[in-house]
């Protein structure tokens, strides 16, 4: 069996969305640095963009089903968008008091 490996530079020159990008670049810089944990999460991320980007723009083509999975990714948008939201005031609630994250 014989394995093709690319070049990790030449790879990401074909990445389009240029958020995805920039996390893909964020993943290369920490895997070689031997940070391949943040490497992997850096590169889920980017997949993680790319997808939603794409759908994003599938939908406004008419595809139906990229529609409905537009639609989706807006109602999961509002709950993180809540999710920090409440995040943010128990933070400041715990500054407030004085109370620290990380005895």
């Amino acid at each position: 069996m014989r394995l093709h490996l690319s070049n990790l530079d030449e790879l990401i020159q074909n990445v389009r969305n240029v958020h995805a990008k920039n996390y893909l670049n964020e993943a290369i810089a920490a895997y070689r640095t031997g940070a391949y944990r943040a490497s992997l999460i850096a590169t889920w991320i980017a997949v993680c963009v790319d997808i939603i980007e794409k759908i994003r723009e599938l939908s406004l083509s008419e595809d139906s089903a990229a529609k409905n999975g537009s639609s989706s990714l807006i109602k999961f948008d509002l709950m993180i968008q809540e999710q920090c939201w409440i995040l943010k005031e128990t933070y400041s609630v715990l500054l407030a008091m004085n109370c620290s994250l990380f005895p």
